[in-house]
Formats: C-alpha cells, sequence, structure tokens
C-alpha cells in the first residue's frame, strides 16, 4: 500500500524513460517499466530535508507492512544510493553520479509528464525529444513496502509524475542542434 504522495526538490534526470516502459533487469521475463533515476547534490539543503522526509515515509511503509521498521542494511532492496559508489556494467565510476545521492523511480504505469515553459506555464510534453537525460526536474513520488513474497524485504519509489522544469546538458543518446549544420551550403560537389 502506497504513502502519501512526495514532491522532490529540483533534480538532474538521468535514465529518463518516461514514454516507453524498459524491461527493469537483463531476465528474458523482466517487467516492464517507466522510470527516471533521481540525481540529487549532497551538499544541498534541499536535498537534505528532502531525504529526511522520504526517511520518514519509507519507515511508516514499512511498519505498517511488517510492524516494524527494518534497518537499511537488512532490506534486500533500499532505493537511496550513494552516487559515489555507482558503477557501469564494465565496474567504472559514472562521472555523472559524483558527489550526489541517487534515487530510481519506477511504475508499470506511465507518469503524468508535464514540461514548464520559460513564462511558467505547466503544459503536458509534446514529444519525447522535450525530455531526456540531463534536464532539470520535480517528480511526484510515493513510497511502499513489499516482501517477503518477492525473495526479501524492501521499500521502493514508485513515480506518478514528471515535471520537467529547466534544460540541461544531455547525458548520453541524442546530441543533435538544430544549428550543426549552419557551416554547410548547397555549394559543395557531391563526394
Amino acid at each position: 500500500m502506497a504513502t502519501a504522495t512526495i514532491l522532490t526538490p529540483k533534480f538532474r534526470g538521468s535514465y529518463v524513460n518516461v514514454f516507453k516502459p524498459r524491461p527493469v533487469s537483463k531476465a528474458p521475463d523482466a517487467k516492464l517499466k517507466y522510470g527516471i533515476t533521481i540525481v540529487l547534490p549532497k551538499d544541498s539543503k534541499d536535498t537534505k530535508t528532502f531525504l529526511a522526509k522520504l526517511r520518514a515515509e519509507f519507515k511508516k511503509a514499512m511498519i505498517e507492512k511488517f510492524g516494524k521498521e527494518l534497518p537499511e542494511d537488512k532490506c534486500k532492496h533500499f532505493p537511496i544510493r550513494d552516487g559515489d559508489e555507482m558503477t557501469d556494467d564494465d565496474g567504472n565510476l559514472q562521472p555523472e553520479f559524483e558527489n550526489a545521492w541517487i534515487i530510481p523511480a519506477k511504475n508499470e504505469d506511465q507518469p503524468g509528464i508535464l514540461v514548464m515553459d520559460e513564462d511558467g506555464t505547466k503544459r503536458p510534453a509534446t514529444s519525447p525529444r522535450e525530455i531526456y537525460s540531463g534536464a532539470m526536474y520535480h517528480a511526484s513520488l510515493t513510497v511502499f513496502a513489499w516482501g517477503p513474497n518477492a525473495g526479501g524485504k524492501g521499500v521502493s519509489v514508485s513515480l506518478s509524475g514528471i515535471l520537467k522544469v529547466e534544460d540541461g546538458e544531455q547525458i548520453g543518446g541524442r546530441r543533435f542542434s538544430e544549428n550543426e549544420f549552419d557551416n554547410v551550403t548547397n555549394d559543395e560537389p557531391p563526394l
């Protein structure tokens, strides 16, 4: 059972897939989910306040589900991760997570997807290209505890919606800019 809705402070989004669900693991029968990885700077007062509120919601969810709070190290899954310890599939540290707390938020249902325009107007996203890894967002989350039938006990963060509030340097993937071909003319001979 989910707890109250929690709104994040502004964060950099990574592994953003909110238009098409993707497998949550490499297993052939892996569930498909939408998601975003929340990247919060460790030295931010807003981050510290948010994490305290999030941990309080974790505690409530665990007490509701298990009758007691589980220590983080006793959970099969605990969603707050230290970015300075996160590695890619090859074991390399991921520089975009340096000095940050990382929180994966997923859902089997597609989240609400909004964009804030420069004048502060909030509107539904009109193109998947508007929503990308590296942009700045706020997210609406819920917390739930699960187990033991899933092979252990843990807590997870469910993604309800995102609001893109600012463009940022894109992480991975497509990096096309409309002005990349400004110096190209029709006067060049064919190859």
